[in-house]
């Protein structure tokens, strides 16, 4: 027991990064005590036990200025007299796009009743034997390590009973670490594991050497041969449950190989449940399809998607809780086989933000409904510590990403503590240029300028469903500051794009606006000066939304500015990018611009900003309704503001836009999709990166309570909202919009609108 406050602790060793490291403390406890609590903070990530029984995981990602900490409730684990907490920290060590490295540390604080216990050079603490220390390959350049677990070096140190040795030392304390405070969201929950379905499985021959091969290469070049279930396991059905492969089964091979179907696509914590000798290798990836005939373990040798354990002799359970792995499918590759391999589990335990499907949305069409249920999943599967793109691939919070997921989630979830939170950390990563970092939290000296002028919108967008003033204020100074910097550069009221390397000038995954197709502006950087329609579109729409912003925190006189460069800019815009001949909107002019490049996203933008002005704006809907328009098409990920642009003040053609939606997300689950993928090309896409499940692409669940329900605020917090349903779409739709007063409920039918109509008609 201990008077003091807690400290930041560290094993006193050479810091390293992919550093695992463990601590124990004896707890001696008079009594069981009901309010009992631990809180707990790591510099990268954290596994708790009590007497070896699981407390919690899941460091926020947070920045190393300011460390949060979680808090779990632990009465049930506790025992009077003595116990153990057990801490296992992994440190990364290195920048990726959702981490800062700072200094190693742990920090804790065990409260039972008024005893507290808290971290301290009383701690004592070991590099762990189990773990792989350092060495290991990056998972991607936007996520960290891959894993290699030892369970025969396991010595059953998170028990009461084990004693520890010579490798074990008191923790030394941790200077420059601030206390840390509690995390802003919500603790993500485990949930029941995966279904445990065997969909292929045979005998492998290893050809790679594992010498300067990562585990992932090895399980992508492996050779597969496949093996009846009945011939390989020595059953006639044995797809599900425990699976006994004897010795022999792999004879002339170098192992076997399982496919494992999770039915859907998770995201969690690999988990495996065995029964074997000692030394069985265990190479496991995680993937989400099956179009190589196997998981892609390997994208070019840049992505790895594979970690290693290693067993102990006879039955055994392991959980890697330390990274977060997502996929439908999970293949295992066994070698070094000495003795029978039990398989009892293999699968993830889902790790899950809690959330409530607050909102509902039912029409008579079951394939709208399936894309709606579809699309609320593919956004839950994108939220744990912040909005992620994809929990495959980057598990990165972007702006423009964020704004698509923000505007579903709060129809869908009535969610707002995630965007707040979102958006605050991009708010953190503001540089001197008036940009913002690439990701949060990330140091990278890399921007895209389009996205930090969404950031505005969607801070707006937040005040506008939430009501939350107190959020948008703590964001004035930024939002003021940055418009500051935007001012300052302006040439005639146009705002330039900046130039370097630093700089990725991306619009939309569509040709010329990906920023990355023409040499120079993907090895240099753009070098001239050039002005881009979208980036200047953007600027009004964060002009605007500023004002907005401005005027609901009470200072009309900034609000005021803003619409006032707002016009002017709009004003340039369309003098400078407005084609007379064909009376649509240029996306470049000036140095290193394709000449005549007309893309539906800038007619869209100039339609949502006010720029085409009403009779242009009607030619221009005329046109992106066309399938064959000859503009450069927008893809899922800005194909909300394209839908928007169509809808804008006219019903005319939500038929057409909805059936788009129906065509082009029905077609990712006509191919069994159960998330929606990144772009359309789905896992061929980014050289065989594509990801199948992508916040971005939640859009239609905004699209329906928007548009079919028809239900928007008109003021922050829906104290005043409209509700203009689209009829023309479908015959009924029903569902249920939340808010922070409580739920709009909308219910309406073609034929008791007609009928209504006939009885006026009839009085009249």
């Amino acid at each position: 027991m201990s008077g003091a406050p807690p400290g930041w602790v560290w094993l006193d060793s050479e810091v390293v990064a992919n550093q695992y490291v463990e601590l124990r403390l004896l707890v001696e406890l008079s009594d069981y005590l009901d309010n009992s609590f631990l809180r707990i903070s790591a510099v990268t990530n954290f596994v708790a036990y009590v007497n070896d029984e699981l407390v919690g995981t899941g460091q926020f990602s947070d920045f190393p200025e300011q460390k949060t900490f979680s808090e779990f409730d632990v009465a049930g684990k506790l025992q009077p007299g003595e116990n153990v907490l057990c801490i296992l920290a992994h440190y990364c060590g290195v920048d990726t796009h959702s981490y800062l490295p700072g200094q190693p540390g742990i920090w804790f604080e065990l409260a039972v009743g008024n005893d507290r216990f808290v971290s301290s050079d009383k701690c004592l603490m070991r590099l762990s034997s189990a773990y792989k220390q350092h060495g290991q390959t990056k998972i991607s350049c936007q996520m960290g390590f891959v894993f290699e677990y030892d369970a025969s070096r396991d010595d059953g140190w998170r028990t009461l009973e084990f004693i520890p040795g010579d490798d074990w030392r008191n923790a030394v304390k941790v200077c420059g670490l601030n206390t840390p405070v509690p995390r802003p969201l919500k603790q993500c929950v485990m949930q029941a594991p995966t279904p445990f379905d065997i969909t292929a499985q045979g005998v492998l021959k290893r050809e790679e050497s594992e010498a300067g091969c990562t585990v992932a290469e090895l399980m992508l070049t492996d050779y597969l041969s496949v093996r009846r279930g009945n011939k390989l396991f020595g059953l006639e059905q044995a797809d599900r449950g425990p699976v006994s492969i004897p010795v022999e089964a792999s004879a002339g091979a170098d192992g076997f190989y399982l496919v494992i179907d999770m039915a859907r696509e998770e995201c969690g914590f690999i988990t495996l449940e065995l029964d074997t000798a000692a030394g069985t290798v265990v190479d496991v990836a995680v993937g989400e399809h099956l179009a190589d005939l196997r998981v892609r373990a390997s994208v070019d040798g840049k992505i790895n998607y594979a970690s290693r354990y290693i067993t102990a002799g006879g039955r055994q359970s392991f959980s890697h809780c330390l990274n977060r792995y997502s996929g439908r499918y999970l293949q295992l590759h066994f070698t070094n086989i000495s003795a029978p391999v039990t398989v009892i589990y293999a699968g993830l335990i889902p790790f899950e933000y809690p959330l409530n499907m607050a909102g509902r949305f039912s029409c008579p069409d079951s394939l709208s409904n399936r894309i709606y249920d579809v699309a609320c999943r593919t956004l839950h599967l994108c939220i744990h510590e912040h909005y992620e793109d994809t929990p495959w691939r980057e598990q990165a919070l972007y702006a423009n990403d964020s704004r698509n997921q923000a505007l579903t989630g709060y129809y869908t979830f009535g969610e707002y503590d995630v965007p707040r939170v979102s958006f605050a950390m991009l708010a953190e990563t503001f540089r001197q240029d008036g940009f913002q970092e690439l990701c949060a939290p990330m140091k990278f000296d890399f921007s895209i300028p389009s996205f930090t002028l969404v950031w505005f919108m969607e801070v707006w967008d937040h005040l506008l469903y939430s009501g939350a003033v107190a959020a948008s204020q703590k964001l004035l100074p930024a939002i003021s500051s940055a418009l500051e910097v935007y001012a300052a550069n302006l040439v005639d009221d146009l705002l330039p794009c900046p130039q370097g390397i630093e700089y990725w000038q991306f619009y939309d995954w569509s040709y010329g606006l990906n920023g990355v197709e023409t040499p120079p502006w993907k090895k240099d950087g753009l070098t001239g000066v050039r002005f881009d329609a979208p980036l200047n579109l953007y600027y009004i729409n964060a002009l605007r939304s500023a004002a907005r912003i401005f005027e609901f925190c009470g200072d009309k006189v900034a609000a005021e500015k803003y619409q006032e460069q707002a016009k002017r800019t709009a004003v340039e815009v369309k003098h400078v990018f407005r084609d007379q001949e064909t009376g649509l909107y240029r996306t470049f002019v000036g140095d290193l611009a394709i000449e005549n490049h007309f893309a539906e996203l800038t007619q869209s933008l100039a339609i949502l900003t006010g720029v085409a002005d009403q009779a242009e704006a009607s030619l221009l809907q005329d046109r992106l309704i066309c399938p064959e328009n000859g503009m450069i098409a927008t893809t899922l990920s800005q194909s909300l503001y394209k839908f928007e642009a169509i809808l804008a003040g006219r019903e005319q053609y939500a038929k057409e836009v909805f059936a788009g939606i129906s065509r082009d997300w029905g077609s990712m689950l006509y191919a069994g999709a159960t998330s929606f993928w990144e772009t359309l090309q789905g896992q061929a896409d980014f050289q065989y990166a594509g990801s199948l499940c992508h916040g971005w692409s939640a859009i239609p669940a905004y699209m329906f309570h928007r548009y079919i329900l028809g239900v928007s605020p008109l003021e922050p917090g829906f104290t005043s909202f409209q509700a203009s349903p689209m009829l023309s779409v479908m015959d009924s739709a029903t569902g249920s919009i939340p808010t922070p007063y409580g739920p709009i409920a909308v219910s309406w039918s073609k034929f008791y609108v007609n009928f209504i109509k006939e009885l006026l008609s009839a009085k009249t």
